[in-house]
């Protein structure tokens, strides 16, 4: 029994000695620890805000650069810049990968290259029916003068019906010899216009009075307009 009890203070001492030990190994790799190790401080949790501050650089100084050889992870980069009209920058789009935000974002952007080509071609096609309601206008007006044209043109030769059946009442009644006179000096036209109003029993005493080449011309003449067909009304 007291061998026992002996034994039992220590198997106690020697337990304690090796705890420490072990407290005296971690301690000491503490001490010994790395760089990012020693550059790591525990967050702060409930703590006062004077140890905040001290932490946090005053206001107006620059944040100290990071030296040439550190590197951001790629998974800290800052995300791409959204335009303030951008209608993806409403949304949240968190659960996207960079990938498919810049495939929304060329889909946007080609949205908003067909809305912009879509209103310029509506603004060309607003320009040619404009161009095309001028166009009918002056279509409209080009009809209506045509059509005061061809009422003038009726007048006019109405007028020169008239005159010609004078003419031909004045020859007709002329002797041939006084009318072969003024008919050798008569323009040709007019000529023909007298003629053809007369009656041929009138005519041919006319004729034989006229200058041989001037009757031969006249001849002539009111045989090729026989033979042309009349022209349809």
């Amino acid at each position: 029994m007291s061998m026992r009890i002996g034994l039992f203070p220590i198997l106690i001492f020697a337990s304690v000695l090796m705890i420490t030990v072990k407290l005296g190994s971690v301690w000491q790799g503490f001490d010994s620890e790395s760089p990012e190790v020693r550059g790591f401080k525990a967050p702060v949790f409930g703590g006062s805000a004077a140890v905040a501050q001290e932490e946090a650089p005053p206001v107006g100084e620059e944040v100290p650069a990071l030296d040439g050889g550190d590197e951001i992870p790629e998974d800290m980069l800052p995300a791409e810049t959204i335009d303030v009209d951008d209608p993806l920058a409403e949304g949240d789009y968190s659960d996207l990968s960079s990938g498919e935000r810049l495939l929304l974002h060329e889909l946007v952007a080609r949205r908003r290259e067909l809305n912009i080509r879509e209103q310029r071609l509506q603004e060309r096609e607003a320009l040619l029916r404009g161009v095309e309601m001028q166009l009918l206008e002056k279509q409209e007006r080009l009809t209506e003068i045509k059509a005061e044209i061809d009422d003038l043109l009726k007048v006019y030769q109405q007028e020169q019906r008239d005159e010609a059946k004078k003419l031909v009442n004045i020859y007709s009644n002329m002797k041939p010899k006084s009318a072969a006179q003024i008919f050798n000096e008569m323009e040709m036209e007019t000529l023909l216009a007298v003629l053809r109003g007369m009656q041929e029993r009138k005519i041919a005493p006319i004729m034989a009075a006229m200058q041989p080449e001037k009757a031969r011309l006249v001849t002539r003449e009111l045989a090729e307009i026989r033979k042309l067909p009349e022209l349809p009304q």
